[in-house]
């Protein structure tokens, strides 16, 4: 063995014999004596011996192109991980490098691959990227799959292909490695499904050679299973099942079951494999567990407050033994507690459970760790069940956002792009601890999905931690642990913390019975678009499930609703479908209808039905949206008919608790009426109003929906208007008529028209490359989350189109960018991407920085270079949002240091144009201060702070920049 470094500095030359066993191992350590690195020491080695490669270990990308030149026919190859990204890499090795005997992969794809894998014997780990056909196609002697995602009848497939003879045909001896939550009969029964058994083994090999020296031994006992080919070779199935249980191995729960279908075949009979093959890969596989890199960067990464990972630590009554020794306790009955913050010292002598204490998992664990050590096996189930927590507060959240079809919108001559429909695709648990609300837990869980984002350099499980404001969030992303899908996540987590469900979010019909057989009360719910679709289908949640405290449904019914919703707090969108019958019958506290239609006349009879006592006893507050052409005061005038007024208003509370910590506050000014009841109660009404105009017209168009859904009694295609408000809508839903797609029908409205798109929303890739080349000069534009992977894309966009009036950035960008952005307005949700010198060097007017982890040294200097009159001569209005623990009056000192004050105002305008019609109105106190650059431009500085929690404050600054009329 020769170990070659050429940075060592310790030794010229050294070598040293051992013996391991039966074995004698010579090393020599050499370090640089002329050879650049260790392919050129092996190209030395060959060419001394005259000898080639006879196996190589590919653990980087580098390696592939110099195995390819320097030897492309070799007997062994094993692919590590992290050194194939891509079909083409793998491509680019199977098509250029002949492995004369054994190909072995031991890296998680993320893909999926269709061709064979030319070699004798091929040996794959994580196998599920191996589909069905690259097996059935390649001339393999031995096949061996680890963790496959072969179904039942896939390897059906395979033992009747070769019993065809037309697949398979030097097959030797193939290992199938399957987790299952099957019955195992049943699972072995669709394996063999249709596969007449010949009993007959004289004669069968006890002995298959793997590779070179590598000979394995068959079982004694006979097959489960032969089958026999017309040319005489017979095929024995052999079958292993393990219930797993071991913490370090465990993939399934509910009694896990290992699979290993062994397939030899015979006139060389061939079988099983298993712990010889394990121990052919064991010295491999120490050295990989040496080159194992820490999973949570050590030199990345954001700060989190030292604060939020305070928690006290307590033993009530624990005793504990392992599951080998269960009549030995390691210790019975233990009680102690530690305060959050304080070290404490376990001492005893050896054996006595110090160790044990802190591996059943309580000290420096978080939650997140305690579910992935929950999901190893029931035994660490149910001792993360012992331990004792508080109260915690499990919420049920969708995410991900897919935004589809598109909407293109004309009014005008301005045509906008926007995303509609918004969907939820997947969702997320949420849970936090009653001692601490700012700490919030989220776990995403997906069954299927295999592997993050190319973009994003992590894998799973995946854990991180960052800081939105001054709440500090810890993720946990997991895949495939024996979990089916979220709700049997939901279930297991509910189970281990011992709480229940708070907030569900149903997105889709086959939730509702599962959380209705699962947990038939709960405190919040929310129903999302498109979820219900009947009456029978909402009436099946409100007589089966018991929400507590608030229903909120944002969905449109095509239907109308009569019954009351059972719930403290009722906060219905597009609340057309919700009648006045439905209101008066129920017995609710908090009601919110957002674009109500009922009339004038409606809610005159719930004024009235409330004062005489019958109805709504229960009312706390309500609030109605609705939007009406009628004149504004003839319309009040019909609300308030027949109620006299009393405009006593002494002691009239300013908020309204909604639900939980959701506090409403009551405007200011007098109500414009007060009615009475008979036992006192007061009802005081609020009225605000709008003037809001517009003529729009909207066109859906689906080239491949050819149908609307059965409940909709219209076809393709199909025009429709209805008022939203004040507002005239006129919708044309098209289907194929020879456009290729909504970018095709785009380019046709805006020859039809003669006029350009005004606005854009680019929520995939593809529309970059479509709207550069289509109309490179654009008004507004919208990136939309997950669209942006890399500063190359971003500068992509901004060299190549030019948004003239606003540029708009929703998104997480994992990068940070030092370039001007090229637009009057910008506004950057999330925006601790953009850097310092993107803002100096750019002419924006209007600047918007949500989330920003600007400095108070950083927003100095752009106060100062801004009053030097180099840097930022356009701008007109900027809003920087922050969030800091420091102590508010040190952050202004710094914001404001060596900084003049002038004190004058007069003049100050009170708005600012943001862009086209949109206005944005600056407070009414003077500004904290106010400097003046040379050419008589005055910036004046506002402050907003609000403490969040303890010691914790967001900062929104204002500045505007303006000049002294005279």
């Amino acid at each position: 063995m020769i170990s070659f470094q050429s940075t060592s500095r310790l030794y010229i030359l050294f070598f040293q014999s051992n013996l391991n066993g039966p074995n004698a191992f010579h090393v020599v350590c050499l370090k640089y004596n002329g050879i650049e690195d260790i392919t050129q020491m092996t190209e030395h080695i060959c060419e001394v011996f005259h000898s080639p490669i006879c196996e190589m270990e590919i653990m980087e990308e580098s390696l592939i192109e110099w195995i390819i030149k320097f030897q492309p026919i070799i007997q062994h190859v094993c692919i590590r991980e992290n050194a194939i990204t891509s079909v083409e890499s793998l491509d680019r090795i199977l098509k250029n490098l002949e492995v004369t005997e054994r190909f072995r992969s031991d890296y998680n794809a993320c893909f999926q691959y269709k061709e064979p894998i030319p070699s004798r014997c091929i040996t794959i780990h994580n196998s599920y990227w191996l589909t069905l056909n690259s097996i059935l196609n390649g001339n393999n002697s031995i096949i061996v799959l680890y963790d496959s995602k072969l179904t039942p009848t896939d390897i059906n497939t395979v033992l009747k292909e070769w019993q065809s003879g037309l697949k398979l045909r030097n097959l030797e001896f193939m290992a199938i490695e399957v987790f299952t939550l099957l019955n195992i009969n049943r699972y072995s029964d669709e394996v063999l499904n249709n596969l007449p058994n010949i009993v007959e083994n004289n004669g069968r090999p006890m002995t298959v050679t793997i590779h070179d020296d590598d000979i394995y031994t068959l079982p004694q006992g006979p097959p489960v299973h032969n089958i026999t080919r017309s040319d005489g070779m017979i095929l024995s199935i052999f079958r292993h099942d393990d219930v797993i249980e071991d913490l370090s191995k465990v993939h399934l729960l509910s009694s896990p079951i290992t699979l290993y279908f062994f397939l030899p075949v015979s006139i060389l009979w061939s079988i099983i494999f298993g712990t010889a093959i394990e121990g052919w890969t064991a010295g491999g596989r120490v050295l990989e567990f040496q080159r194992l890199q820490p999973s949570i960067p050590i030199d990345t990464g954001v700060c989190i407050p030292y604060h939020t990972w305070w928690g006290d630590i307590k033993f009530d009554n624990v005793s504990f033994s392992y599951p080998t020794r269960p009549g030995h306790n390691v210790f019975e009955n233990l009680t102690f507690s530690i305060p959050a913050g304080q070290i404490v010292a376990l001492c005893g002598p050896s054996g006595e459970g110090k160790s044990t204490i802190t591996h059943v998992g309580i000290f420096a664990i978080t939650q997140l760790k305690i579910i992935q050590f929950s999901l190893l096996s029931k035994r660490s189930k149910t001792i993360a069940k012992s331990i004792r927590w508080n109260p915690i507060d499990i919420r049920w959240n969708p995410i991900d956002m897919h935004l589809n079809p598109i909407n293109i919108r004309w009014n005008h001559f301005n045509i906008r792009w926007n995303p509609i429909d918004i969907r939820w695709s997947s969702q997320e648990i949420c849970f936090k601890l009653s001692t601490d609300p700012g700490l919030e837990y989220i776990i995403h869980y997906e069954k299927k999905y295999k592997f993050i984002p190319i973009h994003c350099p992590w894998e799973y499980p995946h854990f991180q931690s960052t800081l939105n404001g001054p709440n500090a969030l810890h993720f946990l992303y997991l895949k495939d642990n024996g979990i089916e899908d979220i709700t049997q996540m939901m279930e297991h987590i509910c189970e281990v913390f011992r709480s229940p469900i708070r907030e569900m979010h149903i997105i889709e019909q086959s939730l509702i019975e599962w959380i209705i057989k699962f947990q038939p009360i709960i405190r919040h719910v929310r129903i999302h678009k498109d979820v219900i679709l009947s009456v029978e289908s909402l009436d099946r949640i409100l007589k089966n499930l018991k929400v507590t405290e608030r229903f909120r449904s944002d969905y449109h019914a095509h239907f109308q609703y009569k019954e009351p919703i059972p719930s403290r707090c009722i906060k219905i969108y597009n609340s057309h479908w919700f009648t006045l019958t439905s209101i008066l019958s129920g017995n609710n506290s908090i009601i919110f209808l957002y674009d109500s239609k009922l009339t004038p006349t409606d809610i005159n009879t719930i004024l009235k039905e409330w004062q005489l006592g019958f109805k709504l006893r229960n009312l706390e507050f309500m609030a109605i949206e609705v939007f009406t052409l009628l004149n504004i005061h003839r319309y009040s005038d019909e609300v308030l008919n027949n109620l006299p007024n009393r405009v006593e208003n002494n002691g009239r509370p300013m908020t309204v608790k909604i639900h939980d910590d959701n506090i409403w506050t009551l405007p200011q000014g007098p109500p414009v009426h007060n009615i009475i009841r008979s036992d006192g109660m007061i009802l005081s009404i609020f009225r605000q109003d709008d003037v809001i105009a517009g003529l729009e017209w909207i066109i859906h168009y689906e080239k491949k929906k050819k149908f609307f859904p059965i409940h909709c009694p219209w076809k393709y295609p199909y025009y429709q208007s209805y008022l939203l408000g004040p507002n005239a809508l006129h919708y044309l839903y098209l289907t194929d008529n020879g456009i290729e797609d909504i970018t095709e029908m785009m380019e046709h409205i805006c020859e039809v028209f003669r006029s350009p798109i005004c606005e854009m929303h680019i929520f995939e890739e593809s529309l970059i490359e479509w709207i550069i080349k289509f109309q490179p000069i654009i008004r507004h534009v919208c990136i939309c989350m997950e669209v942006i992977p890399s500063v190359e894309t971003l500068d992509r966009i901004l060299t190549n189109l030019e948004v003239t009036e606003s540029f708009w950035f929703p998104y997480n960008a994992y990068f940070q960018y030092k370039e001007p952005i090229p637009s009057r307005c910008i506004t950057i949700d999330n925006s601790y991407w953009l850097t310092l010198p993107s803002i100096l060097n750019g002419n924006n007017s209007i600047i918007f920085l949500h989330d920003s982890k600007l400095t108070p040294t950083d927003i100095n200097t752009i106060l100062k270079e801004w009053q030097l009159g180099f840097k930022l001569r356009n701008l007109e209005f900027m809003a920087i949002e922050v969030f800091t623990l420091l102590d508010i009056h040190r952050y202004s000192n710094e914001v404001l240091n060596n900084l003049p004050n002038i004190v004058e105002n007069n003049g100050r305008p009170m708005t600012v144009q943001i862009e086209d019609d949109d206005i944005w109105t600056l407070p009414e106190g003077p500004p904290v201060h106010n400097i003046i650059r040379s050419d008589g431009m005055i910036l004046s500085i506002f402050r907003h702070d609000d403490v969040i929690e303890d010691e914790k404050i967001r900062i929104f600054w204002e500045l505007q920049v303006w000049s002294q009329q005279t």
